[in-house]
């Protein structure tokens, strides 16, 4: 979907990806976080949950908010920080804020692990509809901007389509 990227990441809602791929667009490696809910966008779904809205909202949601930090690396630990900050009467944009930021720079530190210096990145999955989560994915990764494509939540199925599709060629 970008001949350009070199690193494609992938947040979807049970898990996060890295891979990158050579100019051929082979993988060339590959790293997946599935252990833990904090880094996807189910958290940040229920997440939005928890302030009463939804994720389809978060860009015009978190709008002049501030981000609240989010101490906790555990989606379980989160959850209860974000009841203690609404406990303390912290906005719920800057929660939310919070929260993307904290996904955004989880997914940078890990895929800083195998990506190049200055990427040029592909996001892709769910999240990568949101122009406040492109823009602090790119921030952390030190990149001026990650690409994307209007149908990223679905790049995975098209991807198994193209591939199934030359497998019967």
């Amino acid at each position: 979907m970008n001949p350009d990227c070199d690193t494609i990441i992938d947040i979807g809602g049970q898990d996060s990806k890295v891979i990158t791929i050579d100019d051929l667009g082979c993988v060339t490696d590959f790293l997946m976080n599935d252990k833990c809910a904090a880094g996807t966008g189910r958290f940040l779904e229920m997440t939005m949950k928890r302030v009463e809205s939804e994720i389809g909202r978060i860009d015009t949601f978190v709008k002049d908010s501030k981000p609240a930090k989010i101490n906790s690396m555990c989606a379980v630990f989160a959850e209860s920080e974000i009841v203690g900050l609404l406990a303390q009467d912290i906005a719920p944009g800057d929660i939310v804020l919070g929260c993307v930021e904290s996904i955004c720079q989880r997914t940078a530190s890990f895929a800083q692990k195998l990506a190049p210096a200055n990427p040029k990145v592909f996001f892709s999955g769910g999240l990568a509809q949101f122009d406040v989560i492109k823009r602090s994915l790119a921030s952390h990764l030190g990149v001026k901007e990650v690409a994307t494509d209007p149908l990223c939540q679905y790049t995975g199925a098209i991807g198994a389509a193209v591939l199934g599709i030359r497998k019967i060629k």
